[in-house]
């Protein structure tokens, strides 16, 4: 028989465990409200906040093939980074007009930037002034020449342009002309296909205005080529399709107008019934065995059907530099 102690401890000790276990039980529960309102925000007293998406922007792009498999190593000449400013323009010169003698046997090649307000960035570019640039006071033709995707402003470069420049003018097959190597925001290049805020619009508002401001340069169209390679090749259409007012030569080299997938108003595809067309010089090559070798075809048909003359040449080869 316990003692009245012993029945006290039991009782208190009773008690003991009952707290205890109401208080677990409070807990849980108090623990399984809180998860309810996490899995389930509507039910709680704090509605969660819509969510809103934008959708990226629409880009009309152009599908470009893998790297070239050839490129011939080059060092690039050494020349100055800052660009001569023109002062005193001459008036246009004529053909066989009497200029300084000079002994220049290889033009100056430079770089230079300029600020895009297209891109809000600073672009680079390459330049070639012809020899004798510095001593004479006439006007040259300018050439545009754009880079394959992967590529950069160096592209052209690389290739061996100037190198044939200078030859070709030491034999009498070139005149004398200003080349220009244009770098691109890589945005603008790829993921846009002309009209405003493109690498068109860059080109054309910002690049032509800024050479001919700086260099002697022939502004009449007949006096101003443009030509790419590759994707290059697909901005050069458009861009001297659209501009004849600029460009009065357009050359479009293994050209991939068959993975362009720009909407009408500024696919060279189908710029073909422009009478203005007629009245440029148009090249057009490709490789036989390239992968654009069908879009360059198609726009050779294109452009027969339309009546528009131009050249068109197909070389033994793949895609690449060679």
């Amino acid at each position: 028989m316990s003692s009245p102690a012993q029945s006290v401890r039991r009782r208190l000790t009773s008690c003991w465990v009952t707290l205890i276990v109401i208080l677990l039980i409070l807990d849980a529960t108090l623990a399984l409200i809180w998860l309810r309102g996490i899995l389930s925000p509507s039910d709680g007293p704090f509605p969660t906040p819509a969510v809103t998406v934008t959708p990226p922007p629409l880009r009309t792009a152009v599908a470009i093939l893998p790297s070239p498999t050839h490129r011939p190593t080059r060092t690039p000449r050494p020349r100055p980074t800052v660009a001569p400013r023109s002062t005193s323009l001459s008036p246009l010169t004529t053909p066989g007009a009497e200029q300084p003698q000079c002994q220049d046997t290889t033009g100056q090649v430079m770089d230079n930037m300029y600020h895009s307000r297209v891109s809000d960035n600073e672009e680079s570019y390459i330049v070639y002034l012809p020899p004798c640039y510095e001593t004479d006071n006439r006007r040259y033709p300018t050439l545009y020449l754009i880079h394959g995707a992967y590529e950069d402003y160096t592209h052209w470069e690389s290739l061996g342009t100037f190198e044939a420049m200078d030859e070709g003018l030491r034999t009498g097959k070139y005149s004398p002309a200003i080349i220009v190597l244009p770098s691109g925001d890589d945005q603008l290049y790829a993921d846009t296909s002309g009209g405003t805020a493109s690498y068109e619009e860059q080109i054309v508002k910002e690049l032509v205005p800024i050479m001919d401001r700086l260099f002697r340069t022939d502004p009449r169209p007949e006096m101003r080529a443009i030509g790419g390679i590759s994707r290059g090749g697909v901005w050069s259409l458009e861009i001297g399709f659209l501009h004849p007012d600029l460009f009065g030569i357009v050359g479009g080299h293994s050209a991939c107008l068959n993975l362009n997938k720009a909407p009408p108003g500024y696919d060279p595809l189908k710029m073909t019934d422009k009478l203005t067309l007629k009245a440029q010089r148009i090249w057009l090559d490709a490789s036989d065995r390239d992968g654009c070798l069908q879009g360059v075809n198609d726009l050779h048909t294109a452009l027969e059907q339309s009546g528009v003359a131009h050249q068109y040449e197909i070389w033994p080869g793949v895609h690449d530099d060679a």
